[in-house]
């Protein structure tokens, strides 16, 4: 039977962007579909009355840190982006634009827009900067002039959110598999475990 898991993400969410490093260790694991599934980690905080914690405070000072650490531990590039943290709703949208229509490509642009934010540390934010990706990654920015597609994009990205809220996800990554959520780039082991228990 196939091992069905979805992979509830932000790109403003650097970790995120570390246990993408890791996705290859858990295709390794027999009979696994994987899932992604942006998400507004935004509105999953207002939803949980979470707080961002302020640029100048000493939990933003540790994740800093944390995040420069892990991602040596990972031997992953990390930059911290021109702005940060940053709204890339812009961009999980035309994710699911491109989903659409393939999944594959979709990935292939999801990979390069946390490239471009937390190894070359641009402001992908910005339409110039997706329209920069899309062009690179499938070769066309048509997902950007339909404006009918990207209200269908918008409008899944909010479902999937609502979506991830009702599984009581409250931050991101979050892996979930058979109704059990997994926190945290450094949570794969345990689900890497969880998953060979199944077998």
């Amino acid at each position: 039977m196939c091992k069905q898991i979805a992979l509830y993400f932000d790109f403003s969410s650097a970790y995120s962007w570390l246990a993408l490093s890791r996705l290859n260790e858990l295709e390794l694991v027999e009979q696994v579909s994987l899932q992604w599934r942006p998400i507004s980690l935004g509105k999953v905080f207002a939803h949980h009355q979470h707080q961002v914690p302020r640029v100048e405070s000493a939990k933003m000072r540790y994740l800093l840190a944390d995040l420069s650490r892990e991602a040596r531990r990972l031997g992953t590039a990390f930059t911290l982006p021109k702005v940060f943290p940053f709204n890339a709703h812009l961009a999980m949208a035309v994710y699911y634009v491109l989903a659409s229509t393939s999944v594959s490509r979709a990935q292939v642009f999801a990979r390069s827009v946390f490239e471009q934010a937390y190894s070359a540390g641009r402001d992908v934010s910005q339409q110039p900067v997706l329209d920069q990706i899309l062009q690179e990654t499938v070769g066309s920015s048509d997902a950007f002039h339909g404006s009918e597609q990207l209200a269908t994009g918008k409008a899944q990205l909010a479902n999937m959110t609502d979506e991830a809220i009702q599984l009581g996800v409250f931050g991101a990554p979050t892996f979930v598999f058979d109704k059990t959520l997994f926190w945290g780039c450094d949570r794969v082991d345990a689900l890497i475990s969880e998953l060979n228990k199944e077998q």
